[in-house]
Formats: C-alpha cells, sequence, structure tokens
C-alpha cells in the first residue's frame, strides 16, 4: 500500500502536467490524513484540482469532512461549509459524514461549533439544518437556536423548522418567544404552516 507521502507525490506530479490525477488517488490521501499538517497538504491538492478539473464528488466531500475531524480540524469543515464553491461542491450538503460530525459535536456538548456549523453554512440541506437545531434544543440551547434561525440561509430552512422550536417553547411555557419565531419565519420570506399559525394564535389569546 502506498504510504501519504508517495500518494501525494503522484498527484502533484499529474497536476504539474496539467494532467487530472484520478479521485481514487484523491480519495486515498484523505483515508490517511491523521495529522492537521497532513490535512493542509491534501486541501491544497483538492482546490487546485477542482480549480483546473472538475468538481468533487460527494463520496469525497465525505471522506474530506472525516479527515478533517481525525485531524481535529472542525474550522476547515467550517470553511467548506462557508465557501462550497472553492471545493468544487455543488449541490446542499447532507453527507453521512456531516451528519456523523453533527452527532459528535453534540455528543461533546459543543454548542458554539454546532451554533457556527449552522449560521456560516451556505450550502446546508433543510433535514441536516432540522438535526442541528434538534440537537442544540436537546443541549437546551434555545438562545442559541433562535440565533441560528435568524442566521440561516433561506434556502437551508424549513416552516418546520420555527414550528419545533416554537413547540419547544409552548412546552416549557416560555410563550412569550413563539412571536419572534414566527417573525424569524416570515423574515426569511416564509408563512408559518398551521401548527405554527395554532401556537401564535394561542399565544395571543
Amino acid at each position: 500500500m502506498s504510504s501519504f507521502a508517495e500518494l501525494v507525490q503522484r498527484a502533484q506530479r499529474s497536476l504539474a502536467a496539467d494532467y487530472a490525477p484520478g479521485r481514487k488517488v484523491f480519495r486515498q490521501i484523505l483515508g490517511l490524513v491523521e495529522k492537521p499538517e497532513e490535512l493542509e497538504v491534501a486541501t491544497q491538492l483538492q482546490k487546485e484540482f477542482h480549480k483546473r478539473f472538475v468538481p468533487l464528488s460527494k463520496p469525497t466531500w465525505s471522506l474530506y469532512i472525516q479527515a478533517c475531524m481525525r485531524a481535529q480540524r472542525f474550522d476547515r469543515v467550517l470553511e467548506l461549509l462557508r465557501k462550497p464553491d472553492e471545493f468544487g461542491c455543488r449541490g446542499l450538503i447532507a453527507t453521512k459524514a456531516l451528519r456523523s460530525t453533527v452527532a459528535e459535536l453534540h455528543d461533546a456538548g459543543a454548542i458554539e461549533q454546532l451554533r457556527e456549523a449552522a449560521h456560516h453554512a451556505q450550502a446546508l440541506a433543510p433535514a441536516l439544518v432540522s438535526d442541528i437545531l434538534r440537537r442544540l434544543v436537546q443541549l437546551d440551547a434555545i438562545e442559541v437556536v433562535l440565533k441560528t434561525l435568524e442566521k440561516c440561509p433561506p434556502r437551508s430552512v424549513r416552516p418546520s423548522h420555527f414550528t419545533m422550536i416554537a413547540s419547544v417553547l409552548n412546552k416549557r411555557s416560555d410563550k412569550a418567544a413563539i412571536p419572534q419565531v414566527l417573525e424569524l419565519l416570515r423574515n426569511k420570506g416564509l408563512e408559518p404552516n398551521r401548527g405554527l399559525a395554532e401556537l401564535a394564535r394561542a399565544t395571543v389569546q
């Protein structure tokens, strides 16, 4: 089996010759990343590859996210979410690896990192945003959830997200914050579903 250094050299030679290395090489490189410095090398190679050749495939995103977590560089995951175009990402990200990352952060009680993931994400699929919000609620971080809803890009949120939070507030007898949830929803250009509308009416009464 080739070492990390050997695979990197192979990819660098291909790029120097203006020839696209096979995706398999990149996947092998990412699979061997353990240290922060190795992740930096892999990141620069990938960015160069995408800039000159083709976008990242979804399986490669997953491997990259896993490599970031092994190297303990969650900031790189955030960079991928903030600037997906630089990594060649197309579409909305909801990979299994990112779901696993969110679960790890939740288990560690890492409210700030979960908040960052939602605040800066320009490419998160709504299902993953929902997962993050639920986990923040479980960590009793309602204020963080409200800020997260405010910052999330409109394409990554759905009325059901707001209804879930309003329902939690209602159960906790914190109904005074429900109008704020409704306002956040409308600021995204969305209309409340029946569940949220009923909760809002009950609050007024």
